[in-house]
């Protein structure tokens, strides 16, 4: 049977939960009710359009939100979704959001470093990619991974905890499908000289 179902915080305060919408409603809905009826819709459509037979497989999507971090002055959701619309397989994705409370804004991964120092980050960033993958520090990136003309880049996927910063990469974006998602951690510790102010007491906060 084909299926929508979906698992999402609800906070005391109405605004936060309409800031907090559009990281949990990817496609732009603005109820889970419509986000369920827009899918249900979709498969309706594809087997107006097919012949059943070539249907082998029911359509499904499950999202579960998660609070990751709520602390006086960010909150960062953790979202996961798990849906198959035909083909040989399904995906499975996880969406880091963080958000500034007290200014009611998101927050980008250059919104916590000082000036000039992405290209740092990424450094560092590289080491422990190359450290969980067990390559050397001169082994190429263009035979097993999708980074373009195999240089190691960053994407703005990425959450604060309390002891390191994560860099997580979904199936597909940086390697093959059947090697599933990279997730990357790196420990504050690293970052002491270029992690701001505004950074540090995000940080802080969730100490």
């Amino acid at each position: 049977t084909t299926f929508f179902s979906i698992s999402y915080p609800i906070f005391a305060e109405e605004k936060l939960n309409d800031s907090l919408k559009k990281y949990i409603l990817f496609d732009g809905e603005q109820t889970a009710a419509e986000a369920g009826q827009s899918f249900i819709d979709g498969f309706d459509e594809f087997i107006g359009d097919s012949a059943i037979e070539n249907v082998n497989a029911a359509w499904f999507k499950e999202v579960d939100s998660r609070v990751l971090v709520n602390s006086p002055l960010l909150i960062t959701l953790v979202t996961q979704v798990n849906e198959y619309s035909g083909g040989a397989h399904g995906q499975h994705l996880t969406f880091f959001s963080n958000y500034d409370i007290h200014i009611a804004q998101t927050i980008a991964l250059k919104d916590i470093l000082q000036k000039d120092t992405y290209l740092q980050l990424t450094k560092i960033a590289e080491k422990y990619f190359r450290k969980h993958e067990k390559l050397s520090a001169k082994e190429s990136l263009s035979k097993d991974f999708f980074f373009e003309d195999g240089i190691f880049t960053l994407n703005d996927n990425f959450g604060l905890t309390k002891k390191s910063l994560i860099i997580y990469y979904n199936e597909y974006e940086i390697r093959p499908y059947s090697d599933g998602p990279t997730k990357i951690e790196i420990p504050y510790t690293e970052l002491v000289d270029i992690i701001n102010t505004r950074g540090q007491e995000y940080i802080q906060s969730i100490l």
